[in-house]
């Protein structure tokens, strides 16, 4: 459904997929905006009750970014490894040039136990691993 053509602006059909990779993304280059966007399964970051306005817009954002990254579904530290998301490998250049720019963000949003562990794979960045869960994401 993410690229079926269900809005119209300005007489141009567009699609979910349209409106995150060419509106998005490029005009706001804010990595925030991943914890925004929800796909419907498991892995993504949790849809939020409120609308995003102009007004809650910056405390939206950070709390979604909070939310994700201190679960884990978004960042698991396992005995010597850290399993990230897919979503940072997938949209990796939105998160910084490499994995310390990656683990940098995580950290602006981390618990202090987690980001203190963070700090461990900025020295060993080939233990990080990549997943998602595809699982409809539906009340318990």
């Amino acid at each position: 459904p993410w690229d079926d053509e269900l809005a119209t602006i300005n007489n141009k059909a567009i699609s979910l997929n349209d409106i995150e990779q060419n509106i998005l993304r490029p005009i706001w280059k804010d990595p925030r905006i991943h914890y925004a966007i929800n796909c419907a399964s498991y892995g993504c970051p949790n849809l939020s009750t409120q609308a995003f306005t102009a007004k809650n817009i910056e405390q939206q954002l950070n709390t979604a970014a909070t939310s994700f990254i201190n679960h884990p579904r978004a960042v698991t530290v396992s005995g010597e490894d850290l399993i990230l998301s897919d979503i940072y490998s997938w949209y990796d250049e939105d998160f910084g040039n490499n994995e310390n720019d990656l683990i940098e963000h995580l950290k602006l949003f981390a618990k202090p136990k987690l980001k203190q562990a963070l700090m461990t794979f900025q020295q060993n960045p080939e233990d990080i691993d990549y997943d998602y869960d595809w699982r409809l994401n539906q009340p318990q």
